[in-house]
């Protein structure tokens, strides 16, 4: 839609939007004013009405050949961090040895 002072036009379709070019036409001085208070209305209005705006999301998915790190000691349950003073793991017991 053209009119006199500005523009509307449909200007492209992205993946999960569609994007549209808001050109009005005001004097260099006041750029920036319009164009934020321009910008919060839509959002506002937005709003009212119901329409959202998509933001693209993606799921991240790591695959490693490593087998996971055995801790060298007792972990802490509270910090998971292997407890100090202990760097051997716990002894192992022989069937033979019991008492």
């Amino acid at each position: 839609m053209h009119g006199s002072g500005y523009a509307i036009t449909l200007h492209e379709l992205g993946d999960s939007s569609v994007n549209f070019i808001v050109r009005p036409w005001v004097e260099s001085d006041d750029y920036w004013d319009v164009y934020w208070d321009l910008t919060r209305t839509i959002k506002m209005r937005f709003d009212e009405e119901g329409i959202s705006i998509p933001f693209p999301q993606s799921d991240v998915h790591l695959y490693t050949n490593q087998a996971p790190a055995v801790p060298a000691g007792p972990v802490d349950p509270v910090v998971g961090a292997v407890l100090s003073g202990s760097t051997d793991p716990a002894p192992a017991i022989n069937e033979g040895d019991a008492d």
